[in-house]
């Protein structure tokens, strides 16, 4: 399953790399958890915790794109794709963008 070109994979390298790599990937990864955490305890998007999950999440998209919306974009249509293979087989992950999504709309 390919979400990116060649070149949009390396370009999205390079920003990972210019984001910070390892210190990004943690920070990334210990949200991802924190999100995922809320989530089952039952979190709403609308709670506060949600808002700060959400806060936390478009700084470090902003970080990574740098502020490009054509990267972000590109970033919410391959996480959309791989949302929909999933359903499709039908894995149960949780839906942690979509949930961001609408804590990012309070």
């Amino acid at each position: 399953m390919t979400f990116y070109t060649k070149h949009e994979a390396e370009e999205l390298h390079a920003l990972r790399v210019a984001a910070g790599a390892e210190l990004f990937d943690k920070a990334w990864t210990e949200l991802i958890s924190d999100i995922q955490s809320a989530m089952k305890s039952g979190e709403q998007p609308d709670g506060v915790r949600a808002r700060d999950l959400a806060r936390r999440w478009n700084a470090l998209v902003n970080k990574f794109t740098q502020g490009s919306a054509e990267i972000e974009h590109r970033l919410y249509v391959a996480a959309d794709k791989f949302r929909e293979i999933q359903k499709s087989r039908d894995a149960s992950t949780p839906d942690i963008v979509g949930f961001i999504r609408k804590a990012s709309q309070r």
